[in-house]
C-alpha cells in the first residue's frame, strides 16, 4: 500500500508548518544540547522570527502579483505592440 494518495489529499499548508516546527525544533534540541537552554531558546525565537518574516514576505509578493495580474491584465505581444 502506497503512502502517496493520503499525503496528496493533505493540505500544503499544513505539510509545511509541520516540516518547519521540526526543523526549527531539532535546531534548538542540537543547540541546547551542545549549549545552554537559553542559547537554544534564543535560537529557537530567531528562526520562528525568520520563518515568519519568509512566509509573510512570500504573502505579499503573491498578493502583489495578483494585484499586478488584475490591473495590468495579461499583456501578450499584440497588445504592448498597439500599446507603443
Amino acid at each position: 500500500m502506497s503512502i502517496i494518495p493520503s499525503v496528496s489529499h493533505a493540505r500544503k499548508t499544513l505539510l509545511t508548518a509541520a516540516t518547519t516546527t521540526l526543523a526549527i525544533v531539532t535546531l534548538t534540541c542540537v543547540v541546547g544540547l551542545l549549549t545552554t537552554p537559553l542559547a537554544a531558546f534564543i535560537t529557537a525565537a530567531i528562526c520562528a522570527l525568520i520563518t515568519s518574516a519568509t512566509v509573510a514576505l512570500a504573502r505579499a509578493a503573491r498578493t502583489i502579483d495578483t494585484i499586478f495580474t488584475e490591473e495590468l491584465g495579461k499583456q501578450t505581444g499584440e497588445t504592448r505592440k498597439r500599446a507603443s
